[in-house]
C-alpha cells in the first residue's frame, strides 16, 4: 500500500474512533448525571406527620339506657342515624390524634320532633399494620355533648369511647373507612313534656356507634 493510503486509512480510523467515543459519551452523560442527581428517598419511619380527614355516616344502636329512659316512661333515646366527621393528625409509626364533630339524630317516641345529640371529641389511634392496604386501628375518645329537641338543648354530659376500625386505601390519598365503637354516654337531669325527671340519679348510658364513610390524606404520602 502505498504511503499515502496508509494515511488516508490511518485519518479514516481515527476520525471514526474520535466519533465513536464521542457518541458513546453523549449517550451516556445524562444517564450518569441522572444517578448522581438521584437521592435515596427516607425510611416509612422518617417521613413527615400529614393530616387526614374523613366524613361518613353513622347508625346509632343504643344498648343500655335505663339512665336516660327510666322504667314506666317512654324511651327518648331509640336508634337513630347522622353524620360523622375525624380530622386526624397522623406520624409514620401508626399513631394519631386529633378532633371530632357528630351529629346523631335519634328516634325520641314523639317526646320529641326530633332527638338531635351534638358531639365535640378529641381522639387517639393506634394503627395497628400499615404495610398493606387494608389497615386496622384501634382507638378511643373522650367528649362533650348537647341533647335535645330540634333547635333546643335539654341537657349536657359526656362521653367517653373505644373502638376499632379500618382503612381500605384504594390510592395514596383516598380510603373507604369503617368503625364501630362502644360509647359510654352520661348526661345532667333534666325533665321531657311527659313529665319524666330523667339521668337521675346519675347513671351511664352504652351505645354502639358505626361509621361508614371515606377518608381524603391532606399532604400526600406514598408509602409504597
Amino acid at each position: 500500500m502505498a504511503p499515502r493510503e496508509r494515511s488516508a486509512s490511518r485519518w479514516s480510523l481515527s476520525t471514526l474512533l474520535l466519533l465513536s467515543t464521542a457518541l458513546f459519551v453523549a449517550a451516556f452523560s445524562p444517564l450518569r448525571a441522572s444517578a448522581q442527581a438521584f437521592e435515596v428517598p427516607p425510611p416509612p419511619e422518617l417521613a413527615p406527620p400529614w393530616w387526614e380527614l374523613e366524613l361518613g355516616a353513622l347508625a346509632i344502636v343504643p344498648v343500655e339506657r335505663s339512665a336516660i329512659c327510666p322504667s314506666g316512661a317512654d324511651c327518648v333515646m331509640n336508634a337513630g342515624v347522622g353524620l360523622g366527621s375525624r380530622l386526624t393528625y397522623r406520624t409514620p409509626d401508626g399513631i394519631g390524634w386529633g378532633l371530632g364533630y357528630d351529629l346523631w339524630v335519634l328516634d325520641a317516641a314523639s317526646l320529641y320532633e326530633v332527638a338531635l345529640l351534638h358531639l365535640l371529641r378529641g381522639h387517639f389511634r393506634y394503627v395497628i399494620d400499615d404495610s398493606s392496604r387494608l389497615q386496622p386501628w384501634v382507638g378511643a375518645s373522650v367528649g362533650a355533648l348537647l341533647f335535645g329537641d330540634a333547635g333546643s338543648v335539654a341537657t349536657g354530659g359526656g362521653l367517653v369511647s373505644a373502638g376499632v376500625g379500618a382503612h381500605l386505601e384504594l390510592t395514596s390519598e383516598f380510603a373507604l373507612v369503617g368503625s364501630a365503637e362502644a360509647c359510654v354516654v352520661a348526661v345532667a337531669p333534666f325533665h321531657t313534656r311527659d313529665g319524666a325527671l330523667r339521668a337521675e340519679p346519675f347513671g351511664v348510658n352504652l351505645v354502639v356507634e358505626i361509621f361508614l364513610g371515606a377518608m381524603v390524606r391532606l399532604g400526600s404520602l406514598d408509602r409504597r
